[in-house]
């Protein structure tokens, strides 16, 4: 999947279920997550964690590629593989559902 995004946007993404790689082929953006901001420039890689959920602000136009292990051709299908509606639906290993059995 790549999502092409314009400077000064701000965006969140979707809860990931499954841990994929990325790719940043152009860009450079901040990435906020419970881990705190990281300024990340174009060419980068990482790793997408299970249950991560991100909010980028675009410094300058980014490209930003994941790819995604799937044997499902339909797009919705694919979206249910791996992308969840809510943390509920990942297991209490989840840091925020750790955190909800604290308070």
């Amino acid at each position: 999947r790549q999502i092409t995004m314009q400077k000064g946007a701000l965006f969140t993404s979707q809860i990931h279920k499954v841990k994929h790689p990325y790719f940043i082929l152009e860009g450079d953006c901040s990435v906020l997550t419970e881990k705190g901001t990281t300024r990340i420039k174009a060419p980068f890689w990482g790793v997408t964690e299970r249950g991560a959920k991100r909010l980028l602000y675009i410094h300058e136009k980014t490209i930003w590629v994941t790819v995604h292990v799937t044997k499902e051709t339909d797009l919705d299908a694919i979206k249910k593989d791996i992308i969840a509606e809510t943390f509920e639906e990942l297991d209490s290993g989840h840091l925020l559902a750790k955190m909800k059995e604290e308070l």
